[in-house]
């Protein structure tokens, strides 16, 4: 028994890790639906952390689907975004 429980205990967990606002801090995803949402509300992809639920880090910005985002901050479950810079590959274009 106590070798089974050794052998169990070696075992590599495959538990996803929780995403921490230090992670997600300047991360950046693309807006995935933002209809029947509150004006400055949507949900985005965020590379290697998922599906969230968020909302304009700035009063004036309105979230459009398929805009790349950069997170910059966090209100309990729910990411503050703002545009992402544009690289420099892209303004050339």
């Amino acid at each position: 028994m106590v070798y089974i429980r050794r052998l169990v205990g070696k075992i590599p967990r495959l538990e996803s890790q929780a995403s921490s606002i230090v992670e997600l801090k300047d991360a950046t995803g693309v807006i995935l639906d933002v209809s029947g949402s509150a004006p400055g509300e949507g949900r985005a992809v965020i590379q290697d952390h998922g599906e969230w639920r968020v909302i304009a880090g700035q009063r004036d910005y309105q979230l459009t689907t398929g805009e790349r985002i950069r997170v910059v901050g966090k209100e309990g479950l729910v990411l503050l975004v703002e545009p992402a810079p544009r690289s420099v590959s892209s303004a050339e274009e």
